[in-house]
């Protein structure tokens, strides 16, 4: 009887050391398999967080160049045009044949006209880092050749003149009015679609 009794023990025994072996061996292979797939679902996780971040961050990014391209426009714009009223004055109260009026025009040119083209020059600097290389030319060219060599050292030469209107005042007129005019709104134009700005509704807008 001890003997049956020693030896169903022992096969007990026997079982639970197999059963033990073999949650051994299940653990030992199951373990690394549950923290692989865990690990990789991590990963992949941070991997798409990781992916949005940054495709947040690129959409803010576009949002801000946008942003400094429509300033940078609208602050050229306004500057354009000031100048070329200031320069346009003298030219159509002379040629009116109000001495009066030219005169302070002519002196309201020298007092602002300096610091007028030095703000223009700013923001053409400012276009070269956000511009195409035709845009930047375009108001580089418009900045020297017009305004500074044309019309700045023009209109100083026939108020240092003082003289009546005549044909070279009726030039600068046509000139300050119309071709200045001009390649004004030419230089805006382009600089808006470089920068992919259309004028919807009366007012300046992004293209999407």
């Amino acid at each position: 009887m001890n003997i049956l009794v020693q030896a169903v023990m022992n096969q007990s025994f026997i079982q639970i050391i197999l059963v033990l072996l073999v949650i051994a061996a299940l653990t030992g292979l199951l373990v690394p398999l549950i923290k692989s797939q865990v690990d990789n679902k991590i990963s992949h996780r941070l991997n798409l967080l990781a992916t949005e971040l940054d495709q947040a961050a690129a959409l803010d990014q576009q949002q801000r160049l946008r942003d400094y391209q429509a300033k940078l426009l609208d602050d050229l714009d306004a500057l354009l045009w000031e100048y070329q009223l200031l320069a346009f004055e003298p030219a159509y109260y002379k040629m009116g044949k109000n001495e009066t009026g030219y005169s302070d025009a002519i002196q309201h040119y020298g007092q602002k006209a300096p610091a007028l083209l030095h703000k223009i020059r700013v923001q053409v600097s400012k276009a070269r880092r956000v511009a195409s290389t035709e845009a930047y030319q375009k108001c580089s060219d418009l900045y020297s050749r017009e305004l500074l060599n044309r019309s700045d050292v023009w209109l100083t030469e026939l108020a240092e003149k003082g003289s009546s209107p005549n044909e070279d005042w009726k030039f600068y007129y046509d000139y300050s009015y119309y071709e200045l005019g001009k390649y004004i709104d030419e230089t805006l134009c382009l600089l808006a679609n470089d920068f992919g700005i259309t004028a919807q509704k009366g007012r300046l807008e992004k293209r999407r």
